[in-house]
């Protein structure tokens, strides 16, 4: 085990207010998000404590970046779509949003505004909840379809917990 310098945290580390601009900690000793790790032995002693469904991982050697899947344990390569099959959409929330508002992929709302492309969520919720290309981040932190992300129609979903003013959600859909 190696010792690591610095102050031992036992709570969420925040910053003051959404205003500051500095990290809050090194990605690698995040739960779920972005990690960076030299090879894929390292990829795979990420421990269970940090791991969640939807979290990537860029492993240095060899080059590439893996997608953790919902059993917790496969990883599966990442890559860009250069078929142009799927979207990025990003919403940035401009005021208090209750929770099961339908958020729209093609448009901007009284608490949102809508940037990126025109986003499609599938022709139906078990399509929404099989395509494993969607994926809907809140503030970084993937959110498990069918219980944090809802579908709503094909090109709009909730959320189940209410949304605050300067949180920001991305979504990577189907073009539509």
């Amino acid at each position: 085990m190696t010792t690591l310098n610095g102050t031992i945290v036992a709570d969420t580390v925040l910053p003051a207010d959404t205003d500051n601009t500095f990290a809050t900690h090194w990605s690698n000793f995040g739960k779920g998000g972005t990690h960076n790790v030299a090879n894929v032995a390292a990829r795979d002693a990420i421990t269970a404590e940090r791991r969640v469904a939807g979290m990537l991982c860029t492993v240095e050697s060899p080059l590439k970046t893996y997608r953790l899947s919902a059993d917790l344990v496969t990883w599966v390569e990442f890559t860009a779509d250069p078929s142009g099959a799927l979207v990025n959409t990003t919403l940035t929330i401009t005021g208090a949003t209750p929770a099961s508002t339908a958020l729209s992929l093609t448009a901007s709302g009284a608490t949102w505004t809508k940037t990126g492309d025109n986003g499609f969520l599938g022709t139906s919720n078990s399509v929404f909840l099989e395509n494993e290309s969607i994926d809907i981040r809140l503030n970084g932190v993937s959110q498990i379809k069918g219980s944090d992300a809802v579908y709503v129609t094909s090109t709009s979903f909730s959320l189940s917990t209410p949304i605050d003013p300067g949180d920001i959600i991305h979504i990577i859909s189907l073009a539509g």
